[in-house]
């Protein structure tokens, strides 16, 4: 059995090392004594300290003598505080100062009450630590408040958090002295013939439960901080845990409701290298076990209506172990990067040795330990799992007939079955559609939330009515956004305009002092940050809090339901008429470095999102609604790869309007090409009472401002032509000239033709820019 007196041990450890960071004379600051025998209880001391080192000569961060050593550059970060962005170059300064004794004081006020609360119970003492301790410090101080989220490992480089620090830290020491990188992955695939926005929702929530379950059985046996990504305690299903743990109380179990949308398919934990596959296969069996138990309703209610036992319980068997498609991997964590080259390019490898060196060489410091080389082992485990996923299977032939969402396996049961589960009246009958019969992967998730208590997991919200979006207008949309470059961003190394380096991690008044103390600095302040153990853990926030938090706002504030959320991915249903604000605000909400979120009753806390130098692209499709909802996500994800990825090459944004008979509308481009433009002509006719008319007086100049053979590079004669309909149509319009050179834009530089290099399509952007400024009509 687990022994939770050694985590709760390592975490306090870590608290200790936090209040002592920035006042290093505060030796006499100590924490409640955990019940451990006195050698073992030193032994995790230097374990922990081990991995404190560890992660101080991490590549995220640079590479600082210890605080309190000789020559060890410091300043007073609680007199002069201010946070820095582990991802760009972002800088925010904290008013007003704290007190250090006020600092400490209310470290030890949050400890002394947690003890008295949960003596005796070092479970959930130790996990009340991990979730609920930065709460607690954010309502108890009014100095730091929010901000005590994001309370600083070290005050010289303040891009990095206290608590990541802590939990990072004590998931190595428990890993010593063999760590190792587990990645695991579940899923039960995709439904593709399915009809309805259900069907996604029951594909993200399933699949996020699974998840969960697989990195339960870690949380329990190695502990929550164990897991590097995702961040586990901005997730509504790990605060349900706790509630269950009777760790919160159900009123401090703040967020979002616990629904399963947003757990994405894939965790990464630090294990220890010699537990690591008896580790694989416990998170299989606990997927498993979930996968079995979110059925168990659905195989009842089918047999309950006329099926029989025998032959449904058979064929269930069959899909179900069949259906479930989980791998896993394990990489060990080096002290450099020998036998990296079996899982990454050369040049990876030599660009990571030679950022090393440079550091090495400015601060004269000569850093060991793990810490040095977790960024490439990072980028190891990441391929291993690539390669793991693209490992080719052979599925079973399954009978005919086959299921009419998946066309992939046997249909549960006969005719009779499902067409009395169909009939008018049933329990069942809302579920389904004329002539549809399912297999049991497809029945669980279009069953599952029908038959299933109202607040069981995966099922709870599910069945939460339907937008209007999905009701009452006669189009729809589906809006995509989708990070570009995550596995560079948690990499790290790349150079660009708004990305994080040494200098812009460090605090303000570092730099001066480095450059006095040892003038070789100068050559590495700049550099770019690699990845790193903290700051991979930094980036699983600043996803959590984007995906939980904001993204889930914006779409509820656009009248949109969510159907797919996994931390860099948003999928979305929503009136046609808030598809393009709601995307755009997405967006540029995920490029704030800083964010200050508050559930409903509980306290403020300042958490991180992505900052400027991270991008994203968007796909939007709009089409009436007897279209299958699935079919239009699968449509998106086609575009937002084939054309804003790879044809347009990221930071861009694509729009497919089909209308009912079927003729297709395409418009993409970069967003520094086209976003200005299409902003411009969208306020043009959204403040027109008949925008329409503007369109049509456009497209039917469509083929003299489409002509080939014109001379682009003089553009008069086409802007006269697009001023002379604003001045018919919109005679009110401000900047007549602006406006027309932004319609001409969106004419000229349309990447439609990515998609279909037949000329066809030049006049889309001003039809797709009517759609999304008017609606469909």
């Amino acid at each position: 059995m687990t022994d939770w007196n050694e985590k709760l041990a390592l975490l306090l450890y870590g608290i200790s090392a936090m209040a002592r960071g920035h006042d290093p004379s505060s030796s006499d600051f100590t924490v409640p004594n955990s019940a451990l025998p006195a050698d073992r209880a030193k032994e995790l001391k230097e374990k922990f300290d081990l991995a404190c080192d560890s992660l101080a000569a991490s590549t995220d961060r640079a590479p600082l003598a210890p605080l309190g050593s000789d020559k060890a550059p410091s300043i007073d970060w609680l007199k002069s505080p201010e946070l820095t962005h582990p991802i760009s170059s972002a800088r925010l300064k904290l008013q007003p100062p704290a007190a250090a004794d006020r600092v400490r004081g209310a470290i030890a006020a949050a400890l002394d009450e947690s003890t008295t609360r949960f003596s005796g119970n070092p479970k959930r003492h130790a996990l009340w630590i991990w979730r609920c301790l930065p709460d607690r410090l954010c309502a108890l101080d009014t100095g730091l408040g929010a901000d005590w989220s994001r309370f600083p490992a070290d005050g010289r480089s303040p891009h990095l958090s206290a608590w990541h620090q802590v939990s990072v830290a004590a998931a190595l020491a428990a890993a010593a002295p063999e760590p190792a990188l587990l990645t695991f992955e579940v899923g039960v695939g995709e439904p593709t013939h399915g009809r309805r926005a259900h069907d996604v929702r029951a594909d993200s929530a399933l699949n996020g439960w699974l998840c969960w379950a697989a990195a339960r059985a870690v949380a329990e046996d190695l502990g929550p901080h164990a897991i590097l990504q995702p961040s586990l305690a901005l997730q509504p299903l790990v605060d349900r845990w706790l509630v269950d743990e009777d760790v919160q109380a159900a009123g401090e179990a703040k967020g979002v409701a616990p629904d399963a949308i947003g757990f994405p398919s894939t965790f990464v934990a630090i294990v220890p290298l010699s537990r690591a596959d008896e580790l694989g296969a416990l998170c299989l069996s606990a997927a498993q076990a979930a996968w079995k138990d979110a059925g168990k309703a659905v195989l009842d209610a089918l047999a309950k209506a006329g099926g029989d036992a025998g032959a449904l319980a058979k064929a269930w068997e069959r899909q179900q172990a069949s259906s479930l498609d989980a791998k896993w991997t394990s990489v060990p964590i080096e002290e450099d990067s020998t036998g990296a080259g079996a899982l990454l390019p050369s040049r990876d490898i030599s660009a990571f040795e030679k950022i090393v060196k440079q550091r090495r060489d400015a601060s004269g410091l000569d850093h060991g330990g793990k810490g040095v080389f977790f960024g490439l082992w990072n980028d190891a485990a990441r391929a291993a799992a690539d390669a793991r996923r693209n490992t080719r299977t052979f599925p079973t032939e399954e009978p005919l007939p086959r299921c009419t969402s998946c066309q992939e396996r046997e249909v549960l049961g006969s005719d009779s079955l499902w067409a009395a589960l169909r009939k008018p009246g049933e329990k069942l009958s809302a579920a389904l559609v004329e002539g549809e019969a399912l297999c049991m992967p497809c029945a669980v998730k279009r069953l599952g939330a029908f038959v299933a208590p109202k607040d069981a997991l995966p099922w709870a919200g599910l069945l939460d009515d339907a937008p209007k979006a999905e009701v009452e207008s006669e189009y729809v949309s589906v809006v995509l956004m989708n990070a570009d470059g995550m596995g560079a961003t948690v990499r790290g190394g790349l150079e660009s305009k708004d990305g994080a380096t040494l200098r812009s991690s460090l605090h303000s008044e570092m730099p001066a002092q480095l450059l006095k103390a040892r003038s070789k600095w100068r050559d590495a302040l700049d550099a770019p940050l690699l990845g790193g153990a903290a700051r991979t853990a930094a980036i699983a926030e600043a996803l959590g809090a984007f995906s939980m938090g904001s993204a889930r706002s914006i779409v509820a504030e656009a009248k949109g339901q969510m159907l797919a959320l996994a931390g860099d991915e948003v999928v979305a249903l929503m009136p046609v008429e808030s598809a393009y604000p709601a995307a755009r605000r997405l967006c540029d909400v995920w490029r704030e470095p800083f964010v200050t979120l508050q559930p409903a009753g509980g306290v403020a806390r300042r958490l991180l999102h992505m900052g400027p130098a991270a991008t994203t692209s968007l796909a939007i499709v709009l089409a009436h609604r007897s279209c299958a909802v699935p079919a239009l996500v699968r449509r998106g994800r086609r575009l937002m790869q084939g054309v804003a990825k790879e044809a347009l090459g990221r930071n861009a944004l694509v729009v497919l309007a089909r209308m009912e008979h079927g003729r297709e509308y395409v418009f993409g481009g970069r967003w520094d090409e086209v976003g200005e433009s299409l902003e411009l002509v969208l306020g043009l006719l959204r403040g027109l009472s008949k925008p329409g008319l503007v369109v049509a007086a456009l497209a039917a100049l469509g083929p003299a401002l489409t002509d080939v053979d014109l001379d682009k590079s003089k553009n008069e004669s086409r802007i006269g032509l697009i001023r002379s309909v604003l001045a018919r149509q919109a005679p009110d319009a401000a900047e007549p000239d602006r406006l027309a050179r932004a319609i001409l834009t969106l004419i000229d530089r349309n990447g439609a033709a990515a998609i279909e290099a037949d000329g066809q399509h030049g006049m889309d952007g001003i039809h797709v820019a009517g759609f999304l400024a008017e609606g469909v009509r």
